[in-house]
């Protein structure tokens, strides 16, 4: 079989471009971020602080099964000269995409589809994805929008050799170990404790610092920040009037921990721009504060503080069943055409896939921050520099390091178990954390409130734009003659009654519009 390395140098872009060497026929490279090292290198008695070598060595000694060892973010290849054979591994939670085809007995591979693209071997569009997609069907962990690419699935490796190609699980979520719901709760909260530790093994202390969002995961951070010793810093974007107490909540924590907290205050403006201004939007979905997000950042940059730990949507998150989406991530794959002059923006993500896309491209790409904030900018339909430009004059000799500690298989495992017991949403941190934060004396619902934010600004803010930009006639052009058109049509009659019907409203106009914008480039 003939191996072909990822096209256009995609695992240079994103990760280690020098295959390690150890050994005269394995060679591994990839985006790899592991958080035990040490373990591993005291378990495989290697001297070497470099992954590749390291993941050499435990491939050398176990073959696959050495996979299951690792924890962190991944998504590499080994190349197996003398066996002749590729095999590419995914991390056990799928925080990095992995894709791949086969054609002519070749196998291409990448973590983007844009490059598999570029082959022109593979762009048949797969309309019955889309169809679920929007139907908020839950895909196939192999499917993608086009039928000749695939997916590699969390936790799985694939294995291609001259008898064929193989995909097999390394890891297998559990939702039923056996305990009891008190012996979760207490594993949590060492395992809580065990990631951040892991996580800030080869961080400065004095650049550490909390992405306060005012939320249960956010403020769960900063609690077990204090339990294992490390000085508190938060910073945080905060919203002025009754509809968010938010800043309140940000000073009881800073009073009840002591923690040293840089506040950035949203104005009036926002309330105006969020509320009453969606026309002037440059791209639809335009995110309205992105300029005290700059702020932000900025007087983070400022005092030092480089390495921020983030939480994650409670309600929403686990990378395991909400992966970036595959639309969303061929669209955001054509970013940096913008740097290089391609004249239209990329759509909105969802708020998981944006806040997914940007921890993982600050974390893992080797750039200043400025020229990082330049690509999303373009990315993400920020708008000209202008409008991020006190973080991008600030920090060009700089980089944010962002470090989200809910990444971990076993955060994932035990937080599946609760919500049953709960009755809540399955698979969501939020009743370990509300647990968490009510034992270590944290009154979040007093001091901040379930709806205190300016979510429903937001909403509305979303909704108007979504219609406005779904009946553009390029997008109905698109979806037409599909049976996605007759989808269209369906959503002007949902009785909108509450927040919550509305942010599955504003999710599924969304969603149409992510597919007349894929239609469009792909149809």
């Amino acid at each position: 079989m003939n191996i072909k390395k990822p096209l256009y140098g995609e695992w240079e872009a994103e990760g280690s471009s020098v295959p390690a060497t150890i050994g005269s026929h394995i060679f591994v490279f990839g985006d790899i971020k592991l958080f035990n090292i040490n373990d591993l290198r005291l378990f495989l008695q290697c001297s070497s602080k470099k992954v590749e070598e390291i993941i050499v060595k435990g491939f050398k000694r176990l073959g696959t099964n050495f996979f299951i060892k690792l924890k962190g973010i991944y998504s590499f290849a080994i190349i197996d000269k003398k066996n002749t054979q590729v095999i590419l591994c995914r991390d056990k939670v799928g925080t990095i995409p992995l894709y791949f085809t086969l054609v002519n007995n070749k196998l291409y591979w990448s973590s983007t589809i844009e490059s598999i693209l570029k082959s022109r071997h593979a762009n048949r569009v797969n309309i019955n994805f889309l169809i679920d997609y929007v139907s908020g069907v839950p895909e196939s962990p192999y499917e993608t929008p086009f039928e000749d690419i695939f997916q590699l699935p969390p936790g799985s490796y694939l294995r291609a050799c001259k008898s064929g190609v193989e995909v097999c699980r390394y890891w297998i979520f559990e939702d039923s170990l056996n305990v009891n719901n008190d012996e979760c709760l207490q594993l949590f909260e060492l395992e809580f404790q065990q990631c951040i530790k892991e996580l800030l093994f080869d961080v400065e202390l004095d650049s550490i610092a909390v992405r306060l969002s005012g939320g249960y995961d956010s403020s769960s951070v900063l609690v077990c920040l204090k339990e294992i010793g490390i000085p508190l810093r938060a910073v945080s974007i905060t919203f002025p009037g009754k509809q968010s107490n938010e800043s309140l909540y940000v000073q009881y924590l800073s009073k009840k921990l002591n923690v040293e907290v840089l506040e950035t205050k949203a104005n009036d403006e926002l309330r105006k721009r969020t509320k009453t201004e969606p026309e002037h939007l440059i791209t639809p979905f335009f995110d309205p504060y992105e300029r005290e997000m700059g702020e932000m950042y900025k007087s983070a940059l400022a005092k030092g503080w480089n390495s921020l730990l983030t939480g994650t949507y409670g309600d929403e998150f686990c990378y395991s069943f909400t992966p970036m989406n595959d639309i969303e991530a061929c669209l955001g794959g054509f970013f940096l055409r913008r740097k290089l002059g391609y004249d239209k923006p990329a759509p909105f993500l969802t708020k998981l896939a944006k806040k997914q896309f940007v921890e993982s491209f600050l974390r893992h790409w080797e750039l200043p921050v400025g020229i990082k904030m330049e690509c999303l900018s373009a990315f993400l339909g920020w708008g000209s520099l202008t409008q991020i430009e006190s973080l991008y004059d600030a920090s060009v000799n700089h980089r944010i390091n962002m470090l989200n500690p809910f990444l971990s298989d076993r955060l994932v495992e035990l937080s599946a178990i609760l919500p049953n017991a709960y009755k809540t949403k399955p698979h969501s941190f939020k009743p370990i954390l509300t647990w968490y934060l009510k034992k270590h004396k944290i009154d979040f619902i007093a001091n901040r409130g379930e709806k205190a934010s300016l979510q429903p600004y937001f909403q509305r803010y979303y909704l108007e734009s979504a219609k406005k930009a779904l009946h553009s006639t390029s997008i109905v052009k698109a979806l037409e003659n599909t049976y996605i058109f007759d989808m269209l049509k369906v959503y002007e009659y949902l009785d909108i009654t509450d927040n919550s019907s509305e942010t599955q409203h504003v999710d599924y106009i969304l969603r149409l519009w992510q597919v007349g914008q894929f239609l469009l480039k792909f149809g």
